[in-house]
């Protein structure tokens, strides 16, 4: 079993695996664990009460099969038996699942104990016949406790073994009573311990077959996630492409609020190709993208590669005077880094870019209007003398201009 789940897995990673004892790898465990205790606690819960009520129903037959320790029986019964299995069901709910396997294991074994002593002990007439209450004991603690199977494996050995001793103690049996007890009880061990071994393992086959199916559900997902980010991502800057632009631009527009888009075209490019080559030029406009990037707000914005050497920046909830000053600020951060552009032939040897903007008060415009509009104001501060910012507003008016 344990080499069939590993072979289900795929790649390096640990996979669930179960192994000869049906016990889970220790990843695998505490998952099954967070995703199943609570439905494992309350069960013994249920179970211990309910096989505490018909334990103590042999309290009636005691004085009629065993009228010599009845009154012993009973006490212990009551108050020893009883008392352990009510703080079994308060304990279930709070120890580890470790120990909370383990106590069961224990008060169960010593639940069953104790009927194989008063059955070693009786001399009544009737006695051989509480004989029965142990194999239904050992059926109780292997089915419906449903014990681990290597707990159930020593529970069903000490199970088996004492009332073998307990008929080997009882002289004034028959040999043929003896013999067809000592086979009863065998024979429900033997029985109540495949029946364990049988549901464990389907209980530990079913859920690493469900846990491998959601393993590979969960991979393909963030393979698909991964894919997806991938498609709507620039290679070259790690800002998202003009897939995602459009698709979220949309999106906003369609949701009627207030929304600046503003283009942004760096100054004279090409000649700053020609002069650093193409390398110079990537790194160029990395290092614009991650200052556009830092400079946009971190909520309700996102920068976006438009094509090129063209950027566009989106943030939504902003007005006319808002969108001014994020664009003078772009502007501004772009100056400030002062990138050395050694091409240009108008005086200025840094790298600057020019903004285009355009508003949409109440979603008027739709995301072809924005970008058409922002375009063109483009256009106009470029025409202007570029490193400067230009709302669209026709006429077109010059909002910002460098110094």
């Amino acid at each position: 079993m344990g080499s069939s789940g590993q072979n289900r897995g795929s790649g390096g990673a640990a996979v669930p695996h179960i192994d000869r004892w049906l016990r889970l790898d220790p990843a695998t465990e505490a998952r099954y664990e967070r995703d199943t205790g609570a439905a494992r606690r309350n069960h013994l819960r249920h179970i211990i009460i309910f096989g505490l009520l018909l334990y103590n129903i042999y309290n009636l037959t005691g004085p009629l099969l065993m009228p010599d320790i009845a009154p012993a029986a009973s006490v212990v019964r009551i108050g020893v038996v009883t008392p352990a299995a009510l703080l079994l069901a308060w304990a279930v709910l709070h120890l580890t699942p470790v120990w909370r396997e383990r106590a069961i294991l224990v008060t169960m074994t010593a639940a069953h104990l104790m009927p194989t002593a008063f059955f070693a002990v009786t001399r009544a007439e009737l006695g051989a016949y509480t004989f029965a209450e142990l194999t239904l004991t050992m059926v109780y603690g292997n089915m419906l406790l449903a014990l681990r199977f290597r707990h159930a494996a020593l529970f069903t050995a000490i199970g088996v073994i004492a009332p073998l001793a307990a008929v080997a103690l009882r002289p004034d049996l028959p040999p043929q009573l003896a013999a067809s007890l000592a086979m009863q009880m065998l024979t429900a061990g033997i029985f109540s311990l495949y029946a364990t071994y049988l549901l464990e393992w389907r209980r530990c086959d079913d859920y690493v077959t469900a846990l491998l199916a959601t393993m590979r559900a969960e991979r393909a997902e963030e393979s698909q996630q991964r894919l997806t980010v991938m498609s709507q991502t620039d290679p070259l800057t790690g800002l998202p492409n003009r897939r995602y632009l459009d698709e979220r631009l949309a999106d906003w527009c369609a949701a009627a609020a207030p929304l600046a888009v503003l283009m942004i075209d760096v100054d004279h490019f090409k000649p700053y190709n020609d002069t650093y080559g193409h390398h110079g030029g990537d790194d160029c406009l990395r290092l614009l993208a991650q200052a556009f990037h830092a400079t946009l707000p971190v909520e309700d914005a996102f920068c976006a590669r438009f094509g090129g050497e063209e950027f566009i920046g989106v943030l939504r909830g902003t007005d006319r005077i808002g969108a001014q000053a994020l664009a003078a600020r772009i502007r501004d951060v772009v100056q400030a880094l002062a990138i050395p552009h050694a091409g240009r032939r108008d005086g200025t040897a840094i790298v600057t870019v020019s903004i285009g903007v355009a508003l949409s008060v109440d979603g008027e415009n739709s995301a072809t209007d924005l970008l058409a509009q922002s375009d063109a104001a483009l256009y106009r501060a470029k025409r202007g003398g570029r490193n400067r910012v230009t709302l669209h507003d026709p006429p077109a008016r010059v909002i910002a201009r460098a110094v």
